[in-house]
């Protein structure tokens, strides 16, 4: 029998039980990280660019520029198609739609982002 790790492929000679299919733990768990990436890939791939987009929030809404332009972002590298959740908000009386990425609440408006609080 063959490990059915696809990088290593050994041959496995000393069966310990008829269930064994690695040759080693090793194999076993890189087998196991092989399937997940190939599985999540699509979900990986977006949460990667939301903590992307977090941390280039977190970094601007730290040195408290006021409103930020859609140019300013773009040349950090925010990807404005991942957004976390829009939420409907109450602020100053009046009913908005609030992007929310993570802990950080923002609205777009005239090609400027605005922190919420």
């Amino acid at each position: 029998m063959t490990c059915k790790n696809p990088e290593c492929g050994k041959h496995i000679e000393k069966r310990k039980s008829a269930k064994r299919c690695y040759c080693n733990d090793r194999c076993k768990n890189r087998a196991a990280y092989i399937r997940r990436m190939e599985n999540w890939y699509e979900v990986d791939a977006h949460n990667k660019v939301l903590k992307t987009n977090y941390s280039i929030l977190l970094k601007l809404k730290n040195f408290n520029l006021g409103p930020i332009s859609i140019q300013t972002l773009q040349s950090h590298g925010f990807e404005f198609t991942a957004t976390h959740k829009d939420v409907v908000a109450n602020y100053n009386g009046q009913t908005k739609t609030v992007s929310r990425l993570y802990d950080i609440y923002y609205v777009i408006e005239n090609k400027h982002l605005i922190f919420k609080d």
